[in-house]
């Protein structure tokens, strides 16, 4: 019983202060001359034409980041102190550790014939060596070492 009667007041009072709230805006936008109107409505806009342009720059700028850490993932690092072997430029070259396939492992063949096949479902038949990859923003080459 206790807890209508307080749901009762707190629906009372939200009703009481949108009532004022409204009774408030019409007798301050009665006491406006037309020009102040429109002054409202102009400040208004730039206000939401601010927000705007600042919702389209925060937006421009987390696609910028996303990109780049594309390119990160995909090239790795910049290294400001490596030079571009093909345009001779320094700054733009990134590098990143890769895994290459190197023909065939002499030991996982033998390793094959010896067990039938069936250490190649686990190994496979080629030798992997870790490598770097370099590649440039500025000519776009990619190259290995």
């Amino acid at each position: 019983m206790e807890s209508d009667l307080t749901l009762l007041i707190i629906i009372f009072f939200a009703f009481a202060l949108t009532v004022f709230l409204i009774i408030r805006k019409l007798i301050i936008n009665s006491k406006m001359t037309p020009e102040e109107k429109v002054k409202v409505k102009k400040v208004k806009a730039e206000k939401k034409a601010a927000i705007e342009a600042d919702r389209i720059k925060s937006h421009e700028t987390y696609l910028r980041s996303i990109e780049q850490q594309s390119v990160i993932n995909n090239y790795g690092n910049i290294y400001p102190e490596i030079i571009c072997p093909h345009c001779q430029k320094k700054g733009y070259v990134h590098v990143k550790q890769v895994t290459n396939k190197k023909g065939v492992s002499g030991g996982k063949a033998t390793a094959a014939l010896l067990t039938g096949g069936i250490s190649l479902l686990a190994t496979g038949l080629s030798r992997k060596e870790q490598g770097s990859q370099a590649h440039c923003d500025n000519c776009s080459m990619t190259w290995s070492f």
